[in-house]
């Protein structure tokens, strides 16, 4: 299995550790590890999408050099790249971590429609790749957001999203979700024990999830795709299960799954205080590196 750790608002910084276990590593014949890396995605999936979806629209291409190479200035004769779309405002749990807690009854917007998000994505011709979530739980949203994915990805743009794993027994959605073609499903668990997990995900089903995640990384090694990453926010309430994530992931079937060392504070100067609190960075063990990679090889 695949581990990567984070360790940046923007996560392009991988965190930066040396472990004394590195000597360890040289004596049984492992190279030591360097700095960790940043979460890539799939490597072929990523460039077959990215060329085809260049080669085929010429206004894409332009745009994507002109903001490749155009330097940087006030005013850019260019369009986005790449977008975050939430497209809806509202989630069926409340972390601990989130500001959807303050929401009433969890909600703060209207759902974006797809007839929007259709003329949003065709109005946007220089989009390369999506994530198609914000604060929310996309698949509240039904039959939408399998449309959303299904025709951002006729338009060839490389698109993620995340789930809490919640509903994706429902209907079939963890076929749906997959059926849709999505180039990757983020996972977010924060607890590798029900305690831990019900802690942090609150009105979440510790043993529904997991289920649920089995559910759908069973389907997509039956249709032979590498399309899913578990998601692990490490805060002060996890931190003491840090190296239990890796033998849950690999129970749940993920092929990957990434550290994210940093909590944000949503723009909002309440959640920065508050999850500046649960920042547990400087509580992780020295020689991480080696005891994940280790763990990760032994599991494959």
């Amino acid at each position: 299995m695949e581990t990567q750790t984070i360790d940046s608002e923007n996560l392009a910084t991988p965190t930066q550790l040396t472990p004394a276990s590195d000597a360890h590593a040289k004596m049984i014949g492992l190279r030591p590890l360097g700095p960790l890396p940043i979460p890539q995605p799939d490597f072929e999936l990523y460039r077959s999408t990215l060329r085809g979806g260049l080669l085929r629209h010429p206004r894409r291409l332009f745009n994507y050099l002109l903001a490749k190479y155009y330097p940087k200035a006030a005013w850019l004769p260019y369009l986005p790249t790449k977008l975050d779309i939430e497209p809806l405002s509202r989630c069926n749990f409340h972390c601990i971590m989130c500001p959807v807690s303050d929401w009433p009854k969890y909600q703060r917007a209207g759902d974006m429609s797809f007839e929007d998000f259709k003329k949003l994505i065709d109005s946007q011709y220089g989009l390369t790749e999506i994530k198609l979530q914000g604060l929310g739980e996309p698949l509240l949203a039904r039959d939408t957001f399998f449309q959303m994915i299904s025709y951002a990805r006729s338009k060839e743009l490389w698109v993620r999203t995340v789930t809490n794993g919640s509903l994706l027994h429902l209907n079939d959605n963890y076929r749906r979700l997959i059926d849709a073609d999505p180039s990757e499903v983020q996972v977010s668990i924060d607890g590798a024990t029900k305690e831990t997990f019900e802690k942090i995900r609150r009105g979440s089903k510790f043993e529904r999830v997991t289920e649920n995640c089995g559910l759908l990384n069973g389907y997509c090694k039956e249709k032979g795709l590498v399309r899913t990453r578990m998601w692990t926010v490490i805060q002060k309430e996890n931190v003491h299960e840090f190296l239990d994530f890796v033998p849950h992931a690999a129970r749940m079937g993920f092929p990957r799954m990434t550290y994210a060392l940093y909590l944000s504070g949503w723009g909002d100067e309440k959640w920065s205080e508050s999850n500046s609190r649960l920042q547990a960075k400087s509580m992780l063990p020295e020689n991480l590196r080696f005891r994940l990679s280790s763990s990760a090889r032994i599991l494959g």
